[in-house]
Parts: structure tokens; sequence; C-alpha cells
């Protein structure tokens, strides 16, 4: 991915009376001579080992080049940037910072003008790139030394943050307009006999187009015409006393907001479901029920507006992020150098996307209960909800140092899924349908699900189980787990010794995750993951329009992973 920038940043300061003012811009121009190697290899699916032996596949997508195997495109990005800044006292003991600044980014070239989606959907792929104006970012810090001499400080401030938009969605754009790729997906008997030394000796061996066909659908990104940059509001209060001489305490609070965050909708997707899951709370399904396979398989292409054209992702800013975080702490001093200094958090962060930059499938693999354009808001999969640190030191013991520190915190959240596309939204890793927890005392539960729940719900290594019964009879709530806490223990060693002429070599020891030294049991964490399979598609009954599952009784057991435990030893020299 070639790439040349050319910068232009100034910052200047001025002493203004009692004020300290900073007054800056960064401007910055960026080229790209790029492509993304995605879903241009191909991908087949298999439904098990033993079909993976005998390549026997029951899908193969893959989005192949129309021309070259490497089509580049160009894209052309200007970021600018004002900011200005002033500090002053506006009471003795009151100190001010206000800020100011001023985004905007302007994507410079548009897509390749692609004539069937204009006839199809009446949009314009070479439309240009929206440019979002509104990019003012106001800021403000107060800090209040109570007594005068920082032995209790109050600190509040909150401002909006915006910076500059990352540039992936929109070179992606650029390079998936539906003039370079064709979008193929095979099923069954229509697929070719994988040969895999082949394709990776020779990629123009990797089946593309079937032979006859004139034409094949087009996959395309878009940049939604409402398209606005993501807007992060923080605000936080913080106050510190020092107690007694050797006690200091703390506590922060704080509150941030996030709108207008990276998503992406599927815009050829039919606007209603064919049907709905009656024993599983109405779920949508955006295929003909006749489509279902008899092993439960749904087909994307059934679920289009037009097969003229393929999958259609529109970037679109209908992300959102809540986040509330409360941080207690602690110092105390002790006699010869010692120390021991504590703080806990509290955090509760809550999203409604899973998109990471820079690819639009991390925002399809989002866990849905029914409609992927209805997004539910559960846990952050990058949160935690509670997380302790402990650190310290002791006075020199014989002339060695001895410090260490623990650190646990909260597990991960994690979803339970179904291994399936079971809602025909087209999802074809079949990795975003949350499951429906059934529950194994319900009358209209089958018999063999309701046998293997309980077997699950009444196994002690089942990590899932509370998450499980929390949400039996419904869809399970998104990021409604979470993975079990776990910590770590590091120690260091050190010994100083004199040398010649005021010099020093100083030996060092540090052991990371003492706990696993001490037993290969311990030290280690359970994690769960952002996904747990609950429920494997086994069938689909045409009479009764519903699927046929197989609990997976293994949803909530897993090995204890993490790093082992790590002694280094190193030597320094102080001249």
């Amino acid at each position: 991915m070639p790439e040349t920038q050319v910068q232009l940043t100034n910052k200047t300061y001025i002493q203004w009376g009692g004020q300290q003012v900073t007054l800056g811009t960064d401007n910055v121009f960026t080229t790209y001579d790029i492509f993304i190697q995605d879903r241009q290899n191909g991908l087949f699916e298999f439904d098990s080992l033993e079909d993976l032996e005998n390549m026997n596949p029951y899908r193969y997508v893959r989005d192949a080049p129309k021309g070259s195997l490497t089509p580049y495109v160009k894209q052309d990005v200007l970021d600018l940037s004002l900011f200005a800044q002033t500090e002053f006292n506006a009471l003795p003991r009151l100190s001010t910072v206000l800020g100011l600044r001023y985004d905007v980014t302007m994507f410079l070239r548009e897509a390749d003008y692609n004539p069937l989606l204009d006839e199809t959907f009446g949009i314009r792929t070479d439309r240009p790139i929206p440019i979002d104006w509104t990019h003012l970012q106001p800021r403000v810090q107060l800090t209040w030394d109570i007594r005068g001499d920082r032995s209790e400080v109050l600190r509040a401030g909150g401002g909006a943050f915006m910076g500059q938009p990352h540039h992936a969605p929109f070179y992606n754009v650029v390079m998936a307009s539906g003039v370079n790729f064709a979008e193929i997906i095979l099923n069954d008997e229509e697929i070719p006999t994988p040969d895999f030394d082949s394709y990776r000796s020779d990629p123009t061996t990797i089946p593309g187009v079937p032979e006859g066909a004139s034409t094949a659908p087009t996959p395309v990104e878009l940049i939604s015409p409402d398209y606005r940059a993501p807007r992060t509001w923080k605000f936080n209060v913080a106050y510190q006393r020092r107690v007694l001489d050797y006690l200091t305490l703390g506590a922060n609070l704080l509150y941030s907001r996030t709108t207008n965050n990276y998503h992406y909708f599927l815009r050829n997707l039919v606007e209603e479901p064919y049907f709905t899951l009656a024993n599983e709370q109405d779920r949508p399904v955006f295929v003909p029920p006749e489509t279902v396979t008899e092993e439960g398989r749904t087909n994307p292409l059934d679920s289009r507006i037009s097969d003229e054209v393929g999958t259609i992702e529109e970037l679109v800013s209908e992300g959102g992020l809540r986040q509330k975080a409360l941080i207690l702490d602690a110092q105390v001093d002790l006699p010869q150098g010692s120390s021991l200094g504590m703080s806990y958090t509290w955090n509760d962060t809550r999203d409604n996307s899973n998109y990471q930059c820079c690819l639009s499938q991390t925002a399809q693999g989002t866990p849905i209960a029914g409609d992927p354009r209805e997004l539910q808001w559960g846990q952050s999969l990058w949160t935690f909800r509670h997380k302790l640190s402990i650190y310290g030191s002791l006075p020199p013991i014989y002339g060695f140092r001895i410090s260490g520190r623990y650190v646990g915190q909260s597990g991960s959240p994690y979803s339970l899924m179904v291994a399936g596309d079971i809602n025909g939204d087209g999802n074809m890793l079949g990795n975003n349908d949350l499951a429906f927890v059934f529950d194994p005392d319900d009358p209209s539960t089958p018999p063999e699900i309701a046998e293997t729940m309980r077997r699950v719900l009444d196994d002690p290594d089942n990590l899932a189980r509370d998450y499980i019964r929390d949400n039996l009879g419904r869809i399970a709530e998104r990021n409604g787990g979470a993975s079990p806490w776990s910590g770590r223990i590091d120690l260091r060693v050190s010994r100083s010794l004199p040398t010649v002429r005021g010099q020093s070599v100083e030996l060092v020891a540090d052991i990371f995750n003492l706990a696993n030294l001490l037993n290969s049991e311990w030290g280690g964490r359970y994690n769960l993951g952002g996904k747990r399979t609950l429920l494997n598609v086994r069938g689909f009954d045409q009479e009764s329009s519903e699927y046929i599952y197989e609990v997976n009784e293994n949803v909530g057991t897993v090995r204890m992973s993490g790093d082992p435990y790590q002694i280094q030893v190193g030597l320094r020299y102080a001249f």
C-alpha cells in the first residue's frame, strides 16, 4: 500500500498578561495507491471435518477480481485542523484551561460509476463522499487548589473530541464500487472440487465466475449521504486529599458518550421478513421458508431485493457508546522508602456495535436478535466491570529492594450464539444471530433440548450458567455474559552495589506471573471470548417453520489459558 504524505504544522505560544495562549494548526495531505486483500481468495465452507477430508463443501463464496488479481485504486485525503488554548488563573487558587479545536477531513476521489446499481437502486457510486463540517470541539478544565498547598485538589473538566476519521472505509468505497469484483456464491453441486495445492501455487486457478455465466452480482460499499464523524463528549470530576502526612486518598468520576459511531447496514436486504419463528420470540427470517434446506441452511441470494447486484454495505452513523466509571485510589508512604498503593475501578460501558477498523464484515458480526438494521445495546465487547490494582515496595532487606504489584479485573463480555445464518440476512459466516435460550421447564421446549439444557445448567464446570439462567425463555442479551475474574502478580528484586568513583552496578530480577511459578494451576484465566455457540442448527421443519437445534453442552467450559511465568534478569551500570 504505497502512501505519500505532506504535512504542514505549526504551534505559536503567546504570553498575554497572565494568560499562556497556544495557537496551532496541523494539516496533512495523504495519497494512497491501495489494494486490500479481503474476500478475494475465496472461502469453502464445510459441515464437518469428515466433509473437509472428503473435499465436500456445501458453499463457496468469493469476491473475484474482474481483471487484475490486484486491482489498485487511488484515494487522496486532506486532513485540516485549527486549535487554540489559553491557560490562566481565574482566581488565586483556581487555574483554568479553555480550548477550542476544529477538524475537517476531505476525501477527494469518488468511486467509479456503476450503472447497474444506478439502474436497480437509483444510487450513484460516483457521488462525492460527504464532508462533515461540524467538527467544532470546545473543552474546559478547572483545577482548584483548595488549601493552596496542593494537599487538597478538586479538578473538573469536559469537552468534545472528534479528531480525524480513519481512512479505511473511504478508500474501501473506491475499491468496492462494483466495478472491480464479481460476487460469487455457489451451493452444493454447483461447487467445484477444491484443489488447495493448485490455488496456492497459481492463484489464477481459484474458482471465479462459473463457466458459461455472462455476468455475476457485484459487491458494493457505500458511504451514507447522512454520514457524520463520531463525536465523543467526555466529563470528569476528580478529588484528591492528603489526609495524613503519609496517606493520600483520591476519587475520580468519569462519563463519556459517543454518537455517530461507525456501523454498516445491508442495503440489498429485503425490507420485511418473509416469516417469523414463533417459538423464538417471533424472530424475523428474511428468506422464504420453502428455500430453507432440510439441513437448515439459508441462501443469502434469497434475501435480496435485487439479484442483479451483490451485497451492498453502507457506512452509517448509527453506532453509539455510553461509559460511566468511578476510580478510587489510596497511597501510603511508609518508613525507609517503602510504600503501598491501591486503586479500584468500577466501570460500565455499553454500545450497540462491534465494528472495528477497517473492514465492513466486523460490523456484520455484531450479535443481533433479528433484523441487522435494529442494533441491540449491551455491554461493550472490550469493557470490564471491576478492576483492582495493588502495588508496593518493602524497606531494604540486607540491601535488597523488593517491589511488586497485583492487577486483577473482571472478564470480558460474551454472547450466546447460533452456529448458522438462521435469520437469512446473508451473513455467510453465520456468526451474528443471538441464540434463543430454551427453558427446560417450558412444556413447549422439545424434550431432547430440555434434557440437554438441564445437563448444561447442572454442570459445575459450565461458566455460562448464570448468563443462561438469566435469559431462559428469550433471545440471549447481547454481551450478557462475562468471563470470570483473573489476576496476575509481578515481583521485582534489585540490589545496587557501589563500584569506583561513585559509580554503581544494579542487579535486577523480574518475575512475571509469580503465581504460575508457584503452581502451574494458578495465574491463568478462563476466557470465553466474544461469542459462545449455544445452539447448532441440525435441520428445518417445513410444516412448523421452526429450526431443529442441537444444544452445545460445552458452551461454558473452557481450558485455562494465559501467559506462563517468565523470569528476567538484568544488569545496569550507572556512571
